[in-house]
């Protein structure tokens, strides 16, 4: 059992790995800057993409705000957001994208809010529960592509494997909007 898991993890970090090396190189080419909010990943996302080098030329940077407290102070998310859909939503999801985008004045903004557990679910918003949200600024919009998408994921397992396909997730999701500017 541990040598699977220990198989998962490297498969994982590796494939983050290499989407964030993709990431990170088109984005260098077409001369675009990244910053994130993240809450259940943990900086996971913005840590993955550290990772590679030459990406401060393009990461801004990012937030980890992990408190409703933290999400309001930081990333102006409303508290009406939160008192009324709750941190794991659409709407706190894009208030955390925008918050950052206009926080580090980049290019796109990435947010990820969740309940990666193993408590903390309801059977509204079961464990595994995971909200996304991708801000791009007007002057690097193409035809096709929204200034802004929200997503919701379920997925499951431990609250580490939550966490890994959450930030796999943002990656790909990241990877095919710079790809398709």
């Amino acid at each position: 059992c541990q040598l699977f898991w220990h198989c998962y993890l490297i498969k994982h970090t590796v494939t983050g790995t290499l989407l964030a090396k993709k990431i990170i190189t088109r984005c260098i080419q077409k001369k675009i800057t990244l910053c994130g909010a993240e809450s259940c990943t943990g900086g996971l996302v913005s840590s993955i993409l550290t990772k590679i080098p030459g990406c401060s030329q393009v990461f801004k940077g990012s937030i980890v705000s992990y408190a409703n407290a933290a999400k309001i102070a930081l990333l102006g998310v409303p508290e009406t957001i939160l008192e009324h859909y709750g941190a794991v939503s659409e709407h706190c999801a894009e208030a955390m994208a925008l918050g950052a985008a206009e926080k580090f004045n980049a290019d796109i903004a990435f947010a990820v809010t969740g309940i990666a557990g193993p408590e903390g679910g309801s059977s509204a918003k079961p464990v595994g529960t995971v909200w996304f949200s991708l801000y791009v600024q007007h002057h690097i919009l193409t035809q096709g592509i929204p200034r802004k998408k929200t997503w919701k994921c379920q997925f499951t397992g431990s609250r580490l494997a939550i966490q890994k396909q959450s930030a796999l997730e943002l990656l790909q999701a990241l990877l095919i909007i710079i790809s398709d500017e």
